[in-house]
């Protein structure tokens, strides 16, 4: 295939940011109730609940920039295969391999919290693509067209994958609100 030749779908500039943008907010949140909790009574046993409420927040900040990576892939539809990238990795799922395709909405499949359009391979491997990305139907439609099998687009049209991918890219800005509204909710139970 020649490079540049097939679209490439990506995420937004905007989106590309939204997990650490995210895992600051979480570790701002989780900082911020720390240093505001009651150390009258006791203030070791305050110091030591302190510490492990920033310890979770920076756990869960790590695990959300970890697992939101999938915002930074590049997907390439090319002649036989879908060909995905992201930083040094590069990997390709013929399209007869594909076995199955579904929607995995934010929190449903294991750790991710990204939306993510799944396809299942032969193998029993699960290879997520990011609902988020420019136009995520035209991206469902390339991989049923170039996959020319009837069985996925049935399966497409009776779970409505479409139109599930397009709600989650719509409700993209709920995640932006997260942002700032997690440090904020710390403040406010701290003062309230």
């Amino acid at each position: 295939m020649i490079p540049g030749a097939a679209r490439v779908w990506r995420c937004p500039t905007s989106v590309r940011w939204l997990p650490r943008a995210l895992a600051g907010a979480v570790l701002a949140a989780g900082v911020i109730s720390a240093r505001t909790l009651d150390r009258t009574a006791d203030p070791v046993l305050a110091s030591r609940v302190g510490l492990l409420v920033t310890l979770a927040a920076a756990a869960l900040a790590w695990l959300v920039v970890r697992t939101g990576g999938i915002v930074r892939l590049e997907i390439r539809l090319g002649e036989d295969a879908v060909e995905v990238s992201g930083g040094r990795r590069e990997r390709a799922l013929e399209y007869r391999d594909v076995v199955a395709l579904d929607f995995a909405a934010p929190m449903t499949a294991g750790r991710r919290w990204v939306p993510a359009l799944t396809l299942l391979d032969r193998f029993d491997q699960t290879w997520p693509l990011p609902a988020w990305v420019d136009d995520p139907r035209a991206l469902l439609r390339g991989i049923l067209e170039h996959a020319g099998r009837t069985d996925l687009e049935v399966w497409a049209e009776a779970r409505r994958i479409g139109d599930r991918l397009e709600r989650a890219h719509r409700a993209l800005w709920l995640f932006w609100a997260l942002v700032p509204a997690l440090p904020v909710a710390a403040i406010l139970r701290a003062v309230l």
